[in-house]
């Protein structure tokens, strides 16, 4: 019986909701991966990220080599001035 509910009665498409047949749950997808539309998300979120940290890795960089330059400069005039002390001689730097 077409249009009837379980009780034989008439259903039409304006029934209330009560009336009508439940649709059956939505299809969920089984396969493992991800969609364009995230794989897309998820790049806009990582450039956007990158983006504001790279200054600070530039500036960062920049530190560390000056660190490296005075570090290279202090241990050059402690080994000068072990080697005059070792060798008795009067050391004197000049810039």
């Amino acid at each position: 019986h077409r249009g009837t509910d379980h009780r034989g009665q008439q259903l039409s498409m304006y029934a209330p909701p009560s009336a009508r047949l439940p649709s059956p749950p939505p299809q969920r997808r089984t396969g493992a991966g991800f969609t364009v539309l995230e794989l897309m998300v998820v790049l806009a979120i990582a450039a956007v990220m990158l983006g504001i940290a790279a200054p600070g890795f530039k500036s960062m960089g920049n530190q560390n080599r000056s660190q490296a330059y005075a570090s290279a400069l202090v241990r050059d005039i402690q080994l000068a001035r072990s080697t005059a002390i070792a060798l008795t001689h009067q050391f004197c730097y000049r810039s």
